[in-house]
């Protein structure tokens, strides 16, 4: 199981050119459209989408976002590497993604 959560530039790229990772952006998608890291999907969603935690809001964001992961092409043996502008702008976004990704066990297929 990989627990590695935050990874450096350098170790991101090795990822993203040996094709052990994936990119996900949480930005707009009109942000996402003017600029983005190259290979970089978008899923704006982790950042706009509620939380539920009765068990029925836990169900619909798993249909939220399971399709959602599996249409940007997230693979089971994939690392997920979230990223947004800044914390500052989208409030943690990224910190949202990620836990989203390890509630629906994203992160732990490996």
């Amino acid at each position: 199981m990989n627990t590695k959560i935050l990874y450096t530039p350098r170790d991101a790229f090795e990822k993203l050119n040996n094709g052990t990772a994936v990119l996900v952006d949480v930005r707009d998608a009109e942000t996402f459209a003017k600029e983005h890291i190259p290979s970089a999907v978008n899923i704006p969603e982790m950042f706009t989408t509620l939380s539920m935690t009765t068990p029925e809001g836990l169900q619909e964001m798993q249909d939220i976002f399971v399709p959602l992961f599996r249409k940007a092409g997230i693979r089971h043996e994939q690392t997920v590497i979230v990223y947004e502008d800044c914390l500052n702008t989208r409030y943690g976004g990224s910190c949202r993604g990620y836990f989203q990704l390890c509630l629906f066990g994203v992160l732990y297929w490996q």
